[in-house]
């Protein structure tokens, strides 16, 4: 699969200081149903409870997670919901950046990919860091491609196929273990900018 659908987990109450790169995966139990370990439901409980941060913090962080619980469980109105809560209360642009990259898998699993890829933009200008925001992206634009070139658009899907190798580039610059499938688009079609092969992003 293309997109990154694993919905990102960090937020102050649930991670430590700002040193994720690429969205994790949140707590899971292994019921069927998808839904959030109980244990963790707890933990999270008292870290809202004990956090030292203002009361609009823990409403934010309360509301995202209850977004990450009803994304977890399929329920995509709820999480929006949700997450729009935590959006309006949350003042970190970390923070924020993690909510939005959320509410784009939201509306890109509903198939809105015009108001995903807004959301991603906006986390990648909250956290410039965040290569699951610039891998999504790249996903759509080259869908959008795709779809252009089996329309006999050719111009079009050149525009697009260019926008999906400028996201895929700075994410595998970022985090160049991953998106094996997008490097060899890339290096396929000719769009690879070098920053990213032979070791090159280890001087970057």
């Amino acid at each position: 699969a293309c997109f990154q659908t694993t919905i990102a987990a960090g937020m102050r109450g649930h991670r430590g200081p700002h040193t994720q790169l690429c969205a994790q995966k949140p707590f899971r139990s292994d019921a069927s149903d998808g839904g959030f370990d109980a244990v963790f439901t707890e933990i999270s409980s008292q870290i809202i409870d004990f956090m030292p941060v203002s009361g609009n913090d823990k409403a934010a962080y309360e509301a995202y997670r209850l977004g990450m619980a009803a994304q977890t469980g399929g329920d995509l109105k709820g999480a929006l919901l949700h997450y729009t809560e935590a959006l309006r209360l949350e003042e970190d642009p970390i923070d924020q950046s993690y909510i939005m990259y959320n509410i784009g898998i939201v509306f890109a699993g509903n198939g809105e990919f015009s108001k995903a890829a807004k959301y991603y933009l906006l986390a990648i200008d909250s956290n410039p860091s965040l290569c699951s925001a610039y891998n999504n992206l790249a996903c759509i634009y080259h869908r959008q491609g795709s779809k252009a070139e089996r329309d006999y658009d050719s111009e079009r899907s050149d525009t697009l196929y260019s926008m999906a190798a400028e996201y895929w580039n700075k994410a595998i610059k970022m985090n160049p273990m991953e998106y094996n499938d997008a490097q060899a688009w890339l290096r396929d079609t000719g769009r690879s900018d070098g920053s990213w092969e032979g070791g090159a992003w280890m001087n970057g």
